[in-house]
């Protein structure tokens, strides 16, 4: 489905009845991450699963999405399908964005798991480390892709 956020098209899909569960994926990835996880648990929870701004269907907005713009949009979505209560798993990047969303609607969330993720923010080498993979894009994605995603 469509959600249309700032004139621009976010992708997304929701099965199954329950509690929300929102399912958030990590950099490079897609909604599709989730597949496994849930035909195992759309029996007892309606499943959100979002392409955040930039990846997979959904459009691009700016050069950098920032964690707290991705929960703007996050937040946005489930106001308009009327959920007010959500667990949240956060896949690497995708943790990042479900604490930020934590962080800006606490009363929202009953619980939230991180996935290979964590609660401190980035070191330093791990700052450069990103930003040397950035630049690294424009003209050599694939070998940017191949070193980033096992195959």
């Amino acid at each position: 489905m469509i959600f249309r956020y700032n004139d621009k098209h976010i992708y997304y899909e929701t099965a199954g009845q329950g509690p929300a569960l929102l399912l958030l994926h990590g950099f490079l990835e897609n909604a599709s991450m989730w597949d496994s996880l849930e035909k195992l648990v759309h029996d007892k929870f309606t499943v959100i699963r979002i392409d955040l701004p930039g990846h997979g269907r959904s459009d691009v907005y700016s050069e950098i999405h920032s964690m707290e713009f991705m929960a703007d949009v996050v937040r946005e979505l489930l106001k308009s399908m009327g959920v007010n209560s959500i667990s949240i798993i956060g896949h690497s990047m995708g943790g990042y964005v479900a604490l930020a969303y934590l962080e800006k609607h606490p009363e929202t969330v009953r619980q939230c798991i991180l996935l290979n993720s964590t609660t401190y923010a980035d070191s330093a080498d791990r700052k450069i480390n990103r930003e040397r993979a950035l630049k690294l894009i424009p003209d050599n994605k694939e070998l940017f892709i191949n070193v980033s995603i096992n195959n």
